[in-house]
């Protein structure tokens, strides 16, 4: 199992513009380690670069897409929103100006 040292830690660190106390380097040392080790244990799973999802030799099978008409109206989906504006759902606001 590899560890990676206090000096690549520090290194990582600094990269992040991350300050550690000793403790904590020590403590991301071996917590990056195990990351690092089961990661390459994921690798020998790979195969050609692309993971082997399916293990059978099933495949998907897709239905064709169809147009078809929506007997729904607007105004009837628009009946059980809780706040209409201008024929629209009303949301709260999320992003702001800068």
């Amino acid at each position: 199992m590899a560890k990676l040292s206090k000096r690549q830690v520090e290194h990582l660190a600094n990269l992040a513009r991350l300050k550690l106390s000793d403790k904590e380097k020590e403590i991301f040392s071996r917590q990056l380690s195990k990351i690092l080790n089961y990661v390459s244990k994921v690798q020998k799973f790979v195969k050609n670069g692309e993971a082997e999802f399916q293990t059978t030799s099933l495949e998907n099978v897709f239905r064709q897409d169809k147009v078809v008409n929506c007997e729904i109206l607007p105004e009837d989906l628009l009946k059980n929103a809780p706040e209409i504006k201008d024929g629209f759902l009303k949301v709260p606001e999320i992003l702001q100006e800068l």
